[in-house]
């Protein structure tokens, strides 16, 4: 076996051990949580939604928080475009990332959209989509 060979199966084997163990540090009930999401997305169940979010939901300065779920509902359409929606159909459990006791959809094709709390409520939510008059007279 050449040299070349040697470091690339040692590349490889040091990979996969680091894949395994960092999807291994996250808490089953963080993956589910994720997991129930995902399905309440998918059916547009906003109300339902709401009650996991831990407020005040931070936004992008300028954009003001979102400080309940009455709020909430009322965003929801923009929060959860089709974009967004389209993106958590290609979610996968190897997708979380743990940071500081927060767990972020950061993996594969995603770049942070939804971040939860140790406790599992949405902490953080990055959307592509602001265009409610509200939102935009912030945005400008």
């Amino acid at each position: 076996m050449t040299l070349q060979m040697k470091t690339t199966l040692l590349l490889f084997i040091a990979f996969t051990f680091f894949s395994n163990a960092c999807q291994a540090s996250v808490d089953s009930s963080i993956v589910k949580r994720f997991r129930y999401i995902i399905q309440l997305v998918e059916t547009d169940n906003a109300k339902e939604l709401s009650r996991l979010i831990a407020y005040p939901l931070k936004r992008e300065n300028p954009l003001p928080d979102i400080q309940n779920s009455t709020e909430f509902i009322s965003e929801y359409p923009l929060l959860f475009d089709s974009t967004l929606k389209n993106l958590l159909k290609q979610y996968n459990d190897s997708d979380i990332f743990e940071h500081n006791f927060s767990f972020g959809l950061v993996g594969g094709n995603f770049s942070g959209e939804i971040w939860l709390n140790e406790n599992g409520k949405i902490s953080g939510l990055t959307s592509s989509n602001v265009s409610s008059p509200k939102d935009r007279s912030f945005k400008s």
